[in-house]
């Protein structure tokens, strides 16, 4: 799914498969290219965990933006971070572009 992303978000401008096979746990599966608040970020994504039964997918960040700020970063239904210091500020920016970009999807969707 993730290069249907280009297409369904405006936000996202770009995503490739890196290293590995898409669906497959322990691939580098994305290398993202996206805008929050009209700055360019990058992240490069990998899988950790797929589970069909729970319909569960987990991705670890381990390269770009994400990981500058904070000591590790995963997506799943939720987000979790751990940050290196008090100072790092919450994601709260990037929580608006999930939303975003998941109500590009929904929208996508209900338009075709």
């Amino acid at each position: 799914m993730p290069a249907f992303l280009v297409v369904m978000s405006p936000h996202v401008q770009n995503c490739e498969l890196h290293d590995g096979e898409l669906g497959a746990v322990g691939s580098i599966v994305v290398i993202w290219n996206y805008m929050i608040d009209g700055k360019a970020k990058v992240a490069k994504d990998l899988i950790e965990v797929i589970d069909d039964e729970k319909k569960l997918i987990i991705w670890k960040v381990i390269e770009g933006d994400l990981v500058e700020l904070y000591n590790s970063f995963k997506i799943t239904a939720h987000v979790e971070t751990e940050k290196p210091h008090e100072d790092v500020e919450d994601p709260h920016t990037l929580m608006d572009f999930f939303i975003s970009v998941t109500k590009d999807i929904e929208s996508h969707h209900l338009q075709n």
